[in-house]
């Protein structure tokens, strides 16, 4: 397949892509980008590239990589022209080849790429390649045109041998090219470990900073090396600037300028984004560093309410332990107890009430979460508040049980009820907590309300009792515990519909058989003059039509339209026009008249 740089690809794939890249699924962004690459996006295949060369949500596979790679680089996509010129210089997936490099640096430079013109420059001065022995590179002391000694380009290249020997001849370990890089900071830049290693054995300084004011380790956090941060970390080696969290869809030259290519991100420390990520050993390693706590990224979120808003529990405690300061901040964002509220991490929520509980404004921060919990429905998590003393004011907790009825778990609801609420309050419509747990079929929550003595008969604003809720919902095993506790059968709605009329209409077999032993308004009609009959027929609902006409309903009332049951019942239906025909036939019914 022929891909092409302006194939269709919308943004929101892009960003899909991304945000499934942000909260580790790396499957579905996997496959999202997969989907447009084949359908002849350079772009998607591009980004997929980049997961593989990162090792992104798994191993490293460089072939797969620069396969992509070139897929995209041959249809004109700069990027993946630069990336591509990286494969062949460092034999990344492919056979090393220094001019095939130039080649594809060429081209991305030729369309503005300031990184592939940099590299391109790179190799060009760099005329003498790599020495044969190690003996021949410590005889070369000079920097080439970048300002890259010997040191430097073994470090890139990931030449231990090279990088002990020139170290051993006196090398500055510590020497800045033009771009203020040393040779730490090169290898961290390769993902070189064993050089790393070697090099900080050396005592070579970590926290020397380039020209844009990054150290070794602000490198290792911009490219997601967590191995190497780690190891940095080890060795004492800290932050210069406040770093954006990493796209691991970048490119290897853009993860080098998160703050430029990362925007929305921007001002966050390597702190946040440990936490972010849920790294908690990295965390842990960060906070026994000195890293700020109480420190807030542009949206004024800490790096605790950051951990809580991905559910990370562990990395919360941890932070927790640290001493990391407890929010009173009234914003669900900014706060960590809220945050974990409004997404239902029910158990972090424990953990953040027992830390609150000191804190001078715990009791109006729990009510302010126990009313996002009611309004976010997050059950679990309310429950817990309410354990803790959330209270609500005002006619708050009325609310709260009308919201609760419907799904909440049954604790919860026979917690608001203790609180002495008026269990028959009702919302806007009319309706109280029995008809909203009736209609949506919350079993346990009814037979509740019914054992704290909710009025059964109370009607909403269309006049549907919760019987008539819990038929319309097809909830048989509400109908029967509402019958059984004495519930009025045979009320009607503002239509002139029955529970029995509703549950003919539904085909609710069994919900009839349940209601036919203690209607007395077997042939009630509604105000268009239909029976339960004549709206079973009409559906063609052949087992309600046989229990309606063995209980003994008359099949020769007549609708306001002068319709009897046979009249409406499908000719699609032989057996339910021959049951009424045979029943009309075989008694002495009275037609009604109109």
């Amino acid at each position: 397949m022929v891909l092409t740089v302006g194939a269709v690809w919308a943004n929101d794939d892009l960003a899909a892509a991304r945000d499934a890249i942000r909260r580790r699924d790396y499957p579905a962004a996997q496959e999202i980008l997969a989907v447009a690459s084949d359908a002849g996006s350079a772009e998607a295949a591009y980004e997929l590239a980049n997961l593989f060369r990162n090792g992104t949500g798994g191993k490293k596979d460089y072939a797969r990589a620069a396969d992509l790679y070139a897929r995209a680089a041959k249809s004109g996509f700069a990027k993946a022209q630069y990336s591509l010129g990286k494969m062949y210089e460092y034999g990344w997936g492919v056979a090393a080849d220094r001019a095939a490099a130039m080649e594809w640096y060429r081209a991305a430079a030729a369309q503005g790429h300031a990184a592939a013109r940099a590299s391109l420059d790179h190799l060009a001065a760099d005329k003498r390649g790599p020495p044969a022995t190690p003996e021949a590179k410590t005889e070369a002391r000079q920097a080439n045109a970048l300002g890259d000694t010997p040191l430097h380009l073994a470090a890139e290249a990931g030449d231990v041998k090279t990088v002990d020997a020139l170290l051993r001849a006196g090398a500055d370990k510590n020497a800045r090219n033009a771009a203020g890089v040393t040779p730490l900071m090169a290898a961290v830049m390769r993902d070189r470990a064993p050089v790393l290693e070697t090099l900080l054995a050396a005592k070579a300084d970590a926290n020397i900073k380039d020209s844009r004011g990054r150290t070794a380790l602000d490198i290792a956090y911009g490219r997601n090396a967590v191995t190497l941060a780690q190891l940095l970390i080890r060795h004492g080696a800290a932050s210069g600037l406040r770093l954006s969290p990493p796209s691991a869809a970048a490119s290897a030259a853009q993860l080098d300028d998160l703050a430029k290519t990362n925007q929305q991100f921007a001002g966050w420390t390597p702190l946040m984004i440990a936490a972010w990520r849920g790294e908690a050993s990295l965390v842990a390693a960060l906070c026994d560093q000195g890293a700020s706590l109480a420190a807030r990224n542009p949206e004024g979120k800490l790096a605790l309410s950051l951990a809580a808003g991905q559910g990370h529990r562990a990395v919360v405690k941890l932070l927790l332990e640290k001493g990391a300061r407890l929010s009173d901040d009234a914003d669900p964002a900014n706060n960590p107890l809220l945050e974990a509220t409004r997404r239902n991490y029910a158990d972090m929520v424990g953990d953040l009430l027992t830390a609150y509980r000191p804190v001078p404004r715990f009791p109006q921060l729990v009510d302010a979460a126990l009313r996002l919990a009611i309004e976010r429905k997050t059950w679990e998590s309310a429950l817990r508040l309410m354990n803790a003393g959330g209270a609500l004011q005002g006619g708050g907790n009325t609310a709260a049980l009308l919201a609760a009825a419907p799904s909440a778990p049954v604790d919860l609801v026979a917690a608001l009820l203790d609180r002495r609420i008026d269990i028959n309050s009702a919302d806007q419509s009319g309706r109280t907590a029995l008809m909203l747990a009736a209609q949506s079929g919350a079993t346990a929550t009814v037979q509740l309300l019914i054992s704290r003595g909710a009025a059964l008969d109370q009607a909403d604003a269309q006049h549907r009792s919760a019987l008539i809720l819990s038929v319309q919902g097809g909830h048989a095993d509400i109908v029967r515990a509402l019958i059984k506790a004495g519930a009025a059968v045979d009320l009607a709605t503002t239509t002139g519909n029955t529970a029995l009329m509703v549950a003919a209409q539904s085909g609710r077999a069994d919900i009839v058989a349940a209601l036919l032993p203690v209607t007395a308004e077997l042939d009630a009609k509604n105000k268009a003059g239909d029976t339960a009959l004549i709206l079973a027929a009409r559906r063609g609902s052949a087992d309600v039509v046989r229990q309606l006409l063995a209980k003994g309903a008359n099949p020769r009332l007549k609708n306001n339209r002068r319709e009897e049951a046979l009249d409406v019942a499908p000719n699609t239906q032989p057996g339910v026009r021959r049951m009424i025909a045979d029943a009309k036939a075989s008694r002495s019914w009275i037609s009604e008249v109109f």
